[in-house]
């Protein structure tokens, strides 16, 4: 069964999910799909991208634009213990990317 926490953060209350496999196939299927990625929200935190967080929370894209970085930073130390098994992964990705030689 997934798990689901429950995390106050400011005034907020909303509910953080562990991501099943099916969706973190969607979430690879969509990142190769990107063509031109926004750099703030994929540069923002080195954990992840902005627009992970609705995926493994019940927070919407404009709840999330109007939060602090500290604000966000306690969403992700959420998300991280509740998706270990995602954030492996992604590991694992990343280090597989560097092995790539770029384009010419």
């Amino acid at each position: 069964m997934r798990a689901v926490k429950t995390l106050t953060v400011g005034a907020q209350t909303f509910e953080v999910r562990e991501l099943t496999v099916a969706d973190i196939r969607l979430w690879l299927n969509d990142l190769l799909a990107t063509p031109t990625p926004d750099l703030l929200a994929e540069a923002l935190f080195d954990e992840l991208s902005l627009a992970d967080l609705p995926r493994m929370t019940s927070l919407t894209v404009e709840r999330i634009e109007q939060m602090t970085p500290a604000e966000l930073r306690q969403v992700i130390d959420a998300v991280k213990a509740v998706n270990g098994d995602f954030f492996g992964l992604r590991q694992k990705l990343l280090q597989a990317a560097r092995t790539i030689p770029p384009a010419a």
